[in-house]
């Protein structure tokens, strides 16, 4: 938390509440500048398309993967999503069902709590880009955050990040 005053020391929240009435006026007229069709076709085109449900199975992936596969027919005019994202053991029946290549985005390193050995973290990365993940999507340890472990961090990332052999990283 001394993190958080430091930092709020550095930068003063004090605006009123006219002031603060004002700037979210002036952020809803940007807005409403960007409701446009090509301004939400970006913003579809950045999604990762994610199933993340304790339930999911390579049938409801199949599903899925299916579903990605016949929405170019049916929306041609709109762009592809940016990735498909699922659970580190499902990335081969993504892989199996999916017609194109959009990349297949996987969560790992004991998502999404961070809470195991890095040994199994650095293990589960790679099985997933062997399986055809070409992103890893992880979350920091926040408790080694939140105790100041900053360069215990680092190393992690850096050892996640080597696991990923070429696939991207989001942290």
């Amino acid at each position: 938390m001394d993190k958080f005053k430091e930092l709020f020391q550095t930068y003063p929240f004090n605006l009123t509440n006219d002031q603060l009435k004002e700037n979210l006026i002036q952020i809803q007229n940007k807005a409403d500048k960007n409701k446009t069709k090509e301004a939400y076709k970006l913003c579809f085109s950045c999604i990762d398309l994610t199933t993340l449900n304790v339930t999911d199975t390579d049938e409801s992936i199949a599903t899925m993967a299916e579903k990605v596969n016949q929405f170019k027919s049916a929306y041609p005019e709109m762009p592809d999503v940016a990735a498909l994202c699922v659970y580190p053991a499902l990335v081969p029946a993504m892989k199996a069902a999916l017609k194109s290549d959009l990349p297949i985005a996987s969560v790992a390193a004991g998502f999404p709590a961070s809470q195991t050995f890095i040994e199994i973290k650095i293990a589960e990365t790679s099985m997933a880009v062997m399986e055809g993940a070409k992103e890893i999507d992880v979350v920091i340890p926040v408790g080694k955050f939140m105790t100041d472990k900053f360069e215990e961090i680092r190393e992690e990332m850096e050892e996640i990040k080597a696991a990923c052999n070429g696939a991207h990283l989001k942290v």
